[in-house]
């Protein structure tokens, strides 16, 4: 059985315990696709693991975005792809390229993916989207 696995590998019978296990065996499909389209030899004059396994470079965006990203992402938007890297950890290497690197996505270390978590939007970021008409306090009220 599956939890009991889970159980064993965390090496307790605590179903709090468990669930939080499996919380964190579990890795976003984002992060399974992007690994996916990296790794893939076939896609290496596009996009490749940079020289030293630790990040990953998009050599030609506009064809990432045309030809890689609609056949596993539902879009083919490279901004979008970059934010959702964002949200997800990674960083921009170096401004000459599109280079992105996040610890725990590296070349051959697969298991580690689920380490990456997304990350959460700051209170002030949600309160600012779901207040359309937000007052502007800075100006004085001339009733």
């Amino acid at each position: 059985m599956m939890l009991g696995s889970a159980a064993e590998c965390d090496g307790s019978g605590d179903g709090k315990r468990v669930l939080e296990y499996v919380r964190k065996a579990s890795v976003a499909p984002f992060l399974v696709k992007t690994y996916k389209l990296v790794e893939d030899p076939a896609t290496d004059e596009v996009v490749s693991w940079s020289g030293d396994g630790t990040g990953f470079v998009v050599w030609r965006p506009a064809e990432f975005a045309r030809d890689l990203l609609p056949t596993l992402f539902k879009h083919g938007n490279f901004s979008s792809f970059v934010r959702q890297l964002n949200t997800y950890g990674f960083r921009k290497v170096t401004t000459s390229r599109w280079e992105f690197r996040n610890d725990m996505f590296r070349k051959g270390e697969r298991d580690l993916l689920c380490n990456i978590r997304r990350k959460k939007s700051s209170s002030s970021n949600r309160c600012a989207m779901h207040a359309p008409n937000a007052i502007d306090w800075s100006k004085p009220n001339l009733n």
